[in-house]
């Protein structure tokens, strides 16, 4: 069995052997950037090439390269991590690569990365176990690739789309033993907090009520609380749920 000092130092390496991985489907070269007044420009640096102005129409490349950025420091901080572990053990020198610290602190640099955060980037990505009943009203396919059940949550799934917050549409959530599928479970882009998001649409119909309350009710015996970490929205047919309503509560939990 490894003992911690030599199991750290496997996840250590496992870690920057995946992100080494990673950054190689990311795009060549490195970003700069140059304001002037309030005129921001951004820039595509190759070795031995003039520098290339990124038009603001491929924002996306920048954001790239932002990114690409990010994590490069991000290796280089877990291989001073490494060498220092090797160092103690070994007696050999630290050698370090150098990171532009200078392009990182820029605002207009972080601008960029704003919606960016690996471990989100990660959760976006992983499989998970969705709701398999009733397909046959997944009928309303969204901006987001989703196939939703009804107009609100529609505008809820095109909204969090809309400001970059990740989301998963169905997603299973065991609350002790029993599984339910709250309509959204949602990732804080900053905290990384898990938040679930159910919107009841029929209040008005007695028995949909019943069903809702027993559903709030789980919530609070897993300690899910409505204010907190659940948030919920209801319509009925009189007072259907707006556009304004949603990106309130988005403004206010998550921007």
């Amino acid at each position: 069995m490894l003992d911690k000092t030599e199991l750290w130092k496997n996840q250590l390496s496992e870690r920057i052997i995946a992100l080494e991985k990673k950054l190689t489907t990311y795009p060549d070269g490195k970003l700069r950037i140059c304001k002037n007044g309030d005129t921001v420009k951004w820039y595509h640096s190759l070795p031995g090439k003039p520098l290339v102005v990124i038009p603001k129409k491929k924002r996306e490349f920048a954001q790239q390269l932002a990114e690409k950025h990010s994590l490069l420091a991000e290796l280089q901080q877990l291989k001073y991590e490494y060498q220092v572990f090797q160092s103690v053990c070994n007696q050999t020198s630290i050698q370090l690569s150098t990171i532009d610290k200078k392009l990182m602190a820029k605002p207009e640099f972080q601008e960029l990365l704003k919606n960016f955060n690996p471990s989100v980037e990660e959760w976006r990505k992983q499989p998970y176990q969705k709701l398999d009943s009733h397909p046959e009203n997944l009928v309303l396919k969204t901006c987001s690739g989703n196939v939703v059940r009804s107009k609100s949550e529609l505008l809820i799934d095109e909204a969090l789309f809309r400001e970059g917050i990740p989301f998963r549409y169905e997603a299973q959530l065991m609350l002790r033993t029993q599984p339910i599928y709250p309509d959204f479970s949602i990732l804080h882009p900053k905290t990384q907090q898990l938040y679930y998001w159910e919107h009841f649409g029929m209040v008005d119909n007695e028995r949909y009520a019943a069903g809702m309350c027993q559903k709030i009710r789980q919530y609070c015996e897993a300690n899910i609380y409505p204010g907190d970490k659940l948030i919920m929205t209801f319509e009925t047919k009189a007072k259907p749920l707006t556009t304004l309503e949603i990106e309130e509560i988005i403004r206010q939990k998550f921007l």
